[in-house]
């Protein structure tokens, strides 16, 4: 199931999310919707990198307590996400893309609905045609009952 969503109903969609029992597989189109207002008003992070002028094919890691998200903005436009599990105990999660563009304002992402994740696992879902990145997109992890957690990419739109 592909959900997606404004920004104005972000707590709605979340919770509809959770309830969806569908691992990510792999590559599949993602749904986009124009949200009203910018990115600027994206969730809080729990903990957040920031990659300017990134190199496209290059995965960027962050590193948390009990794993690392990881997240590779290609130049076809697509955009992979993955989570690697080290330790602790088992979450749920869904990832997400917000992409902000001088174009198009922000236009936000779902994968196919939320993940169960233990240690030693890992999960990976491709954004097929997020879009061009200029001036930023964020690659999102949202974990239930801890929040969300980003890698931003940031490019000169000139």
């Amino acid at each position: 199931m592909r959900l997606a969503r404004t920004f104005a109903s972000v707590s709605a969609v979340v919770t509809a999310a959770l309830s969806i029992s569908a691992l990510i597989t792999g590559p599949a189109s993602a749904t986009a919707v124009r949200p009203a207002d910018s990115c600027a008003s994206t969730p809080t992070y729990n903990q957040f990198a920031v990659e300017y002028n990134f190199t496209y094919g290059e995965t960027y890691d962050l590193n948390l307590a009990n794993g690392t998200l990881e997240a590779k903005a290609n130049t076809n436009y697509s955009v992979d996400i993955a989570y690697v599990k080290t330790g602790g105990s088992t979450i749920t999660a869904n990832f997400e893309v917000y992409n902000e563009s001088e174009i198009t304002a922000c236009t936000y992402y779902d994968d196919q609905g939320s993940f169960t994740e233990s240690a030693g696992q890992s999960k990976s879902y491709v954004f097929s045609n997020a879009g061009l990145i200029c001036p930023s997109l964020y690659a999102v992890m949202y974990v239930s009952g801890q929040g969300y957690f980003a890698i931003e990419f940031d490019r000169s739109c000139e």
